[in-house]
């Protein structure tokens, strides 16, 4: 687990598959029932990027996923493993926007923080970005937010939700 931390204080990212021994020390991302949140389960296989702590703050761990939705969970060091601090999965959607900066793939990402982060609110967040001007209207405060029962019929049309 030593191993571990001084890999992630010295280097910046690294990448490992899922099921490596390096995750151990995340096994907290294990317990979290991310359904409630929005969130697809947690990828079986495949690549996974592990990015050391922050230089502004917040968390002490990232890891990041690739695939159809890509996904990034954050961490706080406890003295002895990493804790699921929050989650951000980010899903594309078949229409194209045009923005200042390009076109872009319209996107709903879904976030949540059970602890405050820099930049983050605090709890559930669901935005979207895209071509439909009545999804991406200014929400109520606190967090602007859209809602599950919103954009679960456009996560099963795009193909995220059975």
């Amino acid at each position: 687990m030593a191993g571990a931390l001084l890999a992630l204080t010295t280097s910046c990212m690294r990448s490992v598959q899922m099921g490596d021994p390096a995750l151990k020390p995340f096994a907290s991302m294990y317990s979290v029932d991310r359904a409630q949140y929005g969130f697809t389960p947690l990828p079986k296989s495949g690549p996974v990027s592990i990015e050391g702590k922050s230089t502004h703050g917040g968390y002490d761990a990232l890891l990041h996923f690739g695939g159809k939705a890509s996904r990034t969970i954050a961490f706080r060091w406890d003295g002895k493993d990493y804790q699921w601090l929050g989650e951000q999965e980010s899903f594309e959607g078949p229409r194209m926007w045009d923005t200042p900066d390009g076109s872009f793939h319209e996107q709903v990402v879904i976030t949540y923080y059970k602890q405050a982060v820099p930049g983050e609110y605090l709890g559930l967040t669901i935005q979207y970005s895209g071509p439909d001007e009545k999804l991406m209207m200014p929400r109520p405060r606190p967090n602007y937010s859209l809602t599950l029962s919103e954009v679960n019929p456009m996560l099963e049309k795009w193909g995220y939700r059975k």
